[in-house]
């Protein structure tokens, strides 16, 4: 029979390796999207963190759904990337004396799309959670969404008062 003792390293155990394994992952997404791409990963983890901690999960659940993260963090890169050079690209035209309506209105659309496939990715991590995590924790952890919005928000500018 284990002690009380034992149990409570073992559990101090786990969740030091848990808060390794989101230490490790905040620097690599930080490494790997240059600034701004690196700071969207930054708030999305530390998003993460705040629902985790909101939820109680596990460190054996906190260790999947970290899986499940950096899979979407790994999806969504490109696709940011892809949304930077038709934000630059939309700019240009934007900025021209006679920009080329079609071209515009497709840049738009392509940007919606994007925007549509990194929902998807979020989508496919919630449902990661759905079968990692309890109902009562489930129930907290769209509480949290609510509260604070979605985990992987793509970014709108805030409008000038």
């Amino acid at each position: 029979m284990k002690t009380p003792n034992r149990n409570l390293l073992r559990k101090f155990g786990f969740a030091l390796a848990g808060v390794g394994v989101l230490a490790l992952a905040s620097g690599t997404a930080l490494a790997g999207g240059g600034k701004r791409g690196g700071q969207y990963f930054t708030k999305v983890s530390a998003k993460l963190e705040q629902a985790l901690e909101a939820i109680q999960a596990t460190p054996e659940q906190r260790t999947a759904l970290e899986q499940a993260k950096q899979q979407a963090f790994a999806a969504i890169k490109p696709i940011r990337k892809e949304m930077r050079a038709k934000r630059v690209e939309l700019r240009q035209l934007r900025d021209a004396q006679q920009p080329d309506q079609t071209r515009l209105q497709q840049l738009q659309t392509e940007q919606t799309q994007l925007k549509q496939q990194i929902k998807g990715v979020a989508i496919q991590f919630m449902k990661t959670a759905k079968l990692t995590l309890s109902e009562p924790q489930l129930k907290a952890l769209k509480g949290f969404v609510q509260q604070n919005g979605p985990l992987f928000q793509v970014h709108k500018r805030q409008q000038k008062a």
